[in-house]
C-alpha cells in the first residue's frame, strides 16, 4: 500500500528533525496507520531505540493498535513479545503499547517509568493535555537522538497538541481531510458518512473543518493568537491596572481580571478566580491573592446590582458588594471605589449583553478587541470539578429548546455573567447602532453618564 499525503507529510517531518508533530485529520485518513509506519521509520532511522505508543483506553490498543503493528511492523521483522503489547526489532529497537486512562485515580500511572527515544500519543481529542506533560520527561532519554513526540486527534474546536506544536520551536502540525486517504477507503465511504453524520458532523470529522458546540453563545470565540484569534501570548501584566469583574453566584462566584493593552488597543482577561462553597470574604482574599500574584494595581470593581441587595429579613446587613470591596481595601490598603454598575434597562437585559460581549470577541469588521492571555486560557483544571476560563467560555450555550437566554447551568454561566457586567458598564455599545471611536477606547478616566456606584460601606 502506497503511503497517502498525510503520511508523507509526517515522514518528511521526521526526517527534517522535527521534535514535536501534531497531526489533526479526520476519520479514515490514514493517521494511526501513519503512527505505525512513523515509529518503524524512527527506529530505522536511529538503528534501534526504544519507542511508545500511548492511547486512550486498553481497548483501543486491542481493537486498533496491535492490528495496525501486525499490519506494519511485523513484516519487517518485527517480533511480539509474549506480553502482546510489545514488538522487537532486528536492530534491538523496541515499542510499548500503553493506555493513560486506568482505575480511578491511576489515569497516566501507566505511563511512569519509561525512558524512551521517541513516542506516540493518539486519540488527542479524548485526553488531557498533560498526557503531553507526562510524556514531555520521557522521550530522548535512550541516546538514539533527540527527543520526539508524535501525537494525533481528530478536528475538535479545542486541539491542544495543536496548539503545543505551534508554540514549539522545532514543532510541525499536520492537518488532512479523509480525503487524503480516499485511494485506500471503500467507495461508499464518503456517501455512508454523509447519511450517517449530521452537516456540522461531516464538517468537522471528514472535511477537517472543527465546529464549536452546537448552541455555543460565543462561538465567534478563536483559539488562534491575536489578530487572527482570542488569544495572546505576549503579554506582561505585571505593572497593569486591574479591573475586576465580579458575580456573586450563590456557592459558585466568579471573577475574572481583565487589563488594558494601549499598544494592540485590546482588554486581555488575565485571569480568573472560580471558587465553590467560600464566603465573600474568602472570595475577596483569593481574588486579591491573584491580582497580587501577577504584580497588577487593583483599579475598579465591576459587578451587577443584584450584588448590592440586602437582605429582606436582615436589611441592616452589609450588601455582599460592600462587604466585597472593603474587604479588597483592607486587602491593598488603597482607596478603592465603590462597585460600578449600571441600572440602564437595555444595559442589563442579557441578550443585549451577550451580544455587547460577543461584539468584543470579535466586532463586525473582523476586529478581536477583547482576548485571553493563553497562560490562563491553558491552565488545566485542579479537579473534575473546578471551572476553568476555557470551559467557561466553550461551554456557555444555549438550551436546546431554542430562545435568547443562555442556559443557567450554574457552572459556565457565573464567570460569562461577570464578564457581561464588564462589558455592558465598560464597553457598551448598543445592538441598535454601530460603534463609536469612544466605543472603542478604555474607560478608565470618564464615566459613562448613566453608571452607577453602589455604596460599599
Amino acid at each position: 500500500m502506497r503511503p497517502n499525503p498525510l503520511q508523507r507529510d509526517i515522514v518528511r517531518a521526521i526526517k527534517r528533525g522535527a521534535h514535536l508533530i501534531a497531526i489533526q485529520a479526520g476519520w479514515g485518513s490514514g493517521k494511526t496507520s501513519g503512527i505505525a509506519t512513523a515509529l518503524g521509520l524512527v527506529n530505522e532511522m536511529r538503528g534501534g531505540c526504544r519507542l511508545a505508543w500511548i492511547m486512550d483506553r486498553y481497548q483501543r490498543a486491542i481493537d486498533v493498535s496491535i492490528p495496525e503493528c501486525e499490519k506494519w511492523l511485523e513484516p519487517r521483522g518485527w517480533a511480539r513479545a509474549e506480553s502482546g503489547l510489545r514488538w522487537n526489532a532486528p536492530n534491538g529497537g523496541s515499542v510499548v503499547l500503553r493506555n493513560f486512562y486506568a482505575a480511578a485515580g491511576e489515569d497516566g500511572r501507566r505511563l511512569e517509568g519509561l525512558n524512551l527515544g521517541a513516542a506516540a500519543i493518539d486519540e488527542c481529542q479524548d485526553l488531557p493535555p498533560s498526557a503531553l506533560k507526562r510524556m514531555v520527561g520521557r522521550v530522548g532519554r535512550d541516546g538514539s537522538g533527540p527527543p520526539l513526540l508524535i501525537l494525533a486527534g481528530l478536528p475538535v474546536p479545542k486541539a491542544w497538541w495543536v496548539r503545543a506544536a505551534e508554540k514549539h520551536p522545532h514543532g510541525v502540525v499536520i492537518k488532512a481531510t479523509s480525503h487524503a486517504n480516499a485511494g485506500n477507503l471503500p467507495p461508499e465511504f464518503f456517501a455512508n458518512a454523509r447519511a450517517a453524520l449530521t452537516a456540522r458532523e461531516y464538517e468537522a470529522m471528514v472535511e477537517n473543518r472543527p465546529m464549536p458546540p452546537k448552541g455555543q453563545v460565543y462561538a465567534m470565540f478563536r483559539e488562534e493568537e491575536w489578530p487572527a484569534g482570542n488569544l495572546l501570548s505576549e503579554f506582561v501584566p505585571t505593572g497593569r491596572d486591574c479591573v475586576v469583574a465580579a458575580d456573586f453566584g450563590v456557592d459558585r462566584p466568579a471573577a475574572a481580571l481583565i487589563a488594558w493593552d494601549p499598544v494592540r488597543e485590546v482588554d486581555v482577561i488575565v485571569d480568573d478566580v472560580q471558587p465553590d462553597g467560600v464566603s465573600v470574604y474568602e472570595f475577596a482574599d483569593l481574588v486579591a491573592a491573584r491580582i497580587r500574584h501577577h504584580r497588577m494595581r487593583l483599579s475598579r470593581v465591576v459587578g451587577d446590582p443584584a450584588g448590592n441587595a440586602r437582605s429582606a429579613a436582615h436589611p441592616e446587613k452589609a450588601t455582599q458588594a460592600g462587604i466585597f470591596v472593603a474587604r479588597l481595601r483592607e486587602q491593598f490598603e488603597q482607596a478603592v471605589p465603590p462597585m460600578l454598575f449600571t441600572t440602564e434597562r437595555d444595559r442589563r437585559s442579557i441578550p443585549a449583553g451577550v451580544l455587547c460581549l460577543g461584539a468584543r470577541f470579535a466586532s463586525a469588521d473582523g476586529a478581536r478587541r477583547l482576548v485571553v492571555w493563553t497562560p490562563s486560557y491553558e491552565r488545566e483544571a485542579a479537579s473534575a470539578e473546578a471551572r476553568t476560563l476555557a470551559g467557561c467560555i466553550g461551554g456557555y450555550a444555549y438550551p436546546a429548546s431554542g430562545g435568547d437566554m443562555p442556559k443557567k447551568d450554574g457552572r459556565h454561566d457565573h464567570l460569562m455573567d461577570a464578564l457581561r457586567y464588564w462589558a455592558c458598564v465598560l464597553r457598551w455599545v448598543s445592538p441598535k447602532r454601530a460603534p463609536s471611536a469612544r466605543d472603542l477606547m478604555p474607560a478608565i478616566d470618564d464615566l459613562d453618564d448613566d453608571a452607577e456606584w453602589l455604596d460599599a460601606r
